[in-house]
């Protein structure tokens, strides 16, 4: 039984795969954040399947952070998955079925004062199913989520 789900799942994410990629952004930095977001860039401004893109999150800190870290939330409508990383090193994260991935590229620490750009790669496969890619990144002043929160940023990729 289970291996016949498993195959129904493949035939509808093969029946509905994607073929564009449109792509927004939400600011959800709380109000006594230590950190501002300024705009999220998107390159190329519209990601095409099968290609890398990045991301690009342009902000600022009104305190240093000698080891930030962050908490990556991803929800794909099937895959709803939660990770606390470290700013200051890399991390990559494969969607199930080759159908995309997502690699922070991490920030040189200690951050100073003043701009910090974030920066992430993905890809979005023609192999996946249509529906909404949500990401929530929420960076912290300390290691392991802990001390104040920077900034929030909530990316939307519909897939259709």
């Amino acid at each position: 039984m289970r291996m016949l789900i498993v195959v129904f799942t493949v035939i509808i994410a093969v029946y509905n795969a994607a073929s564009t990629i449109s792509v927004s952004y939400k600011n959800c930095t709380s109000s006594n954040a230590i950190g501002k977001l300024d705009r999220i860039e998107f390159v190329p401004n519209s990601p095409q399947l099968d290609e890398k893109f990045l991301i690009l999150g342009y902000g600022s800190t009104s305190q240093q952070l000698d080891r930030p870290s962050y908490n990556l939330k991803v929800d794909d409508g099937f895959i709803n998955k939660n990770f606390n990383e470290d700013a200051c090193e890399p991390f990559s994260y494969d969607f199930p079925l080759n159908t995309g991935s997502l690699d922070y590229n991490p920030i040189a620490c200690p951050v100073s004062v003043g701009n910090v750009v974030t920066n992430i790669t993905g890809l979005i496969s023609s192999k996946a199913p249509s529906g909404t890619a949500t990401t929530i990144m929420k960076i912290f002043s300390e290691a392991n989520q802990a001390g104040a929160e920077v900034i929030c940023v909530e990316v939307d990729m519909v897939i259709s």
